[in-house]
């Protein structure tokens, strides 16, 4: 929120009129001397208007306009004179000031009805820009300003669509729980709210787009000494969302607030996205036709461990995978005994069966190795197409400039099962477009944290790539497991002399899902909810090692297995990309897994 002062300034010239007396109606300064009787002093008027410090649509008066008019009052006598403005200057008489110093007070706009200083009557619905203002006149001192301030405050709302998936159409902007009406006290220069409160309904019927300038919805409004009970009402995609605004928000008089509200989705409903065609006859052929002759090398050196704990060792057919691993290599020339730098050339998973045949084959990747450090972007978009199995992730190396490739060897204490993954058969089960906690960015490395004892919400957009009815239940677990069938790390991440190093999964939340086969793509959410406070497990030197991940699980009606929600990865198959930072920016867009911790760990 953003309070903005309102500054400046204009100066018109006017002579205002009513009979000369020397009531005592208002507040009066002590008197000071004054020309002689025989002398008729009358009051010249001006006025300044305080503006605002920023261009609105809904431009609050900075200026006044031909035919404006104002009520004026002074004295007993003097009580709600109406004076216009031709342009230039005001008209309605003249005014014989008194010998005392008496306060002149106006008003804007002006109304016939009004007859009393204490009961100037504001109405919101209007969307009238009230200006009131004061100065003290008397015989010695005509020339008078008065000021024109703002009576009551302006209170804007801007909208940002970020990630939401859906039109952004914002069908009516309603504020609840205001009061529309009140009085204004010229003399005190305080408002009382009049009547119960209600609703207003501000603006509406637009399109929000993060790549236009922001349609900002303005509401001039009674100012407030704290916003409890107040609430902003969205009608988004023909769904109502509400705000609550914060009690401790104050609006005050004469000042601009912006609220800048960010689009939620529109959680458990069907969404609009597009789908991504894949080049199903270019994945099929894409690094798999190509001839690999295996050779060996006495001065290269290439040993892995699994790099994908994330997504699971379950793989369908004629669909995309991220494949990955941890890669090393150590150089050694023998003839001069050096050991070089930097290693370049291509890598390439393979997938192969118990008897070490290849079964299926993905595309060479360029890489530049460092000499027996850990390589970078090892992790590659893969269309499978082995027949159903269980089969180990292999990779080979070829440098720059030559042709056989070099297989490499598992890392210490990697084991061939560490590596093994399960091609099952092709499925209609839904799978996951992203995964995200709500109103947070989900890159599958960053770690999300929340308290244990407290309430969050997780997001999800879900692919029915099969187009069939989807009946059954969608739940949440925070897991930390070594196993195979558990989807987080491997055995061979397990480490020694470690503390609160426990396994675990728990369920946090569940939903029930019931889509027809016309919703392709559905919005969900899931409350969720710690239901055990775990502690942070710790290798011997107290860093914390292999944070638990949230995934989603999927069991259909009359069903009694949960199955993995897999990533739909159709979206990054489409791509088409020249960089491997492009190809590395692909995986932000599809992924099925958070990184999640619970609070008292940091």
């Amino acid at each position: 929120m953003k309070k903005l002062l309102l500054f400046g300034l204009l100066a018109v010239s006017m002579l205002v009129a009513c009979d000369k007396e020397n009531g005592t109606d208002f507040p009066e300064p002590e008197p000071i001397p004054t020309p002689k009787p025989d002398e008729s002093t009358f009051l010249k008027l001006s006025t300044n208007i305080e503006l605002m410090d920023e261009v609105t649509t809904k431009a609050p008066i900075s200026q006044f306009q031909r035919d404006d008019e104002i009520g004026l009052f002074y004295n007993d006598t003097c009580l709600n004179k109406k004076f216009t403005f031709n342009g230039s200057s005001w008209s309605g008489g003249a005014v014989a000031l008194s010998s005392t110093l008496k306060n002149i007070y106006c008003y804007f706009p002006y109304s016939s009805n009004i007859n009393a200083h204490d009961n100037i009557p504001i109405d919101v619905t209007s969307q009238t820009d009230y200006l009131a203002g004061t100065a003290i006149v008397g015989t010695s001192a005509a020339n008078a300003e008065v000021k024109m301030k703002h009576v009551l405050s302006l209170v804007r709302v801007t909208f940002k669509k970020n990630n939401y998936p859906g039109a952004g159409h914002i069908e009516s902007v309603i504020w609840n729980g205001i009061h529309k009406q009140a009085k204004y006290n010229l003399v005190t220069s305080t408002l009382t709210p009049i009547g119960e409160r209600g609703s207003y309904q501000a603006g509406g019927n637009f399109i929000v787009d993060d790549n236009k300038d922001p349609i900002v919805v303005e509401a001039i409004l009674l100012p407030v000494s704290t916003a409890e009970g107040i609430s902003l009402t969205v009608r988004v995609d023909g769904e109502d969302r509400t705000y609550q605004i914060p009690a401790v928000h104050q609006w005050e008089t004469a000042k601009a607030y912006t609220y800048t509200l960010t689009l939620k989705g529109g959680y458990n409903s069907p969404i609009d996205l597009e789908e991504y065609p894949i080049d199903v006859q270019h994945w099929s052929s894409f690094g798999k036709t190509d001839n690999i002759v295996l050779g060996t090398s006495d001065r290269d050196f290439f040993s892995i461990e699994p790099g994908n704990e994330g997504y699971g060792i379950d793989v369908y057919r004629n669909e995309g995978f991220m494949f990955g691993f941890l890669g090393y290599w150590m150089g050694f020339d023998p003839a001069t005994g050096n050991m070089p730098d930097k290693w370049e050339g291509d890598f390439r998973m393979v997938l192969r069966d118990n008897s070490g045949n290849i079964v299926d084959k993905f595309q060479p990747c360029a890489i530049i190795a460092n000499n027996g450090e850990m390589m970078k972007g090892t992790g590659r978009r893969s269309y499978v197409t082995a027949p159903a199995g269980t089969y180990e992730l292999g990779v080979l190396f070829r440098k720059k400039g030559e042709t056989t490739w070099i297989k490499a060897d598992r890392k210490d204490n990697v084991t061939k099962q560490d590596l093994m993954f399960t091609i099952k058969e092709q499925t209609n089960l839904p799978a996951l477009r992203m995964i995200q906690v709500e109103e947070e960015a989900n890159t599958g490395v960053v770690i999300h944290k929340r308290p244990y004892d407290s309430n969050f919400n997780i997001v999800y957009t879900l692919s029915n790539r099969g187009n069939i009815a989807l009946r059954g239940e969608i739940k949440a677990v925070w897991e930390r497991t070594f196993d195979y069938v558990g989807h987080c790390y491997r055995p061979c991440s397990k480490r020694m002399n470690t503390t609160n190093d426990n396994t675990w999964q728990d369920e946090i939340g569940r939903v029930s899902i019931d889509l027809q086969p016309t919703v392709r793509f559905w919005h969900g959410i899931i409350p969720c909810k710690f239901p055990i406070k775990r502690e942070y497990p710790k290798t011997a030197d107290g860093i914390g090692y292999c944070t638990p991940m949230v995934h989603l699980y999927w069991k259909a009606e009359s069903s009694s297995e949960w199955v993995l929600l897999r990533c739909d990865l159709d979206e990054i198959l489409a791509a088409q990309v020249n960089t491997s930072q492009e190809e590395a920016n692909l995986f932000l867009k599809s992924l099925n897994y958070i990184n999640f911790q619970q609070d008292h760990w940091w």
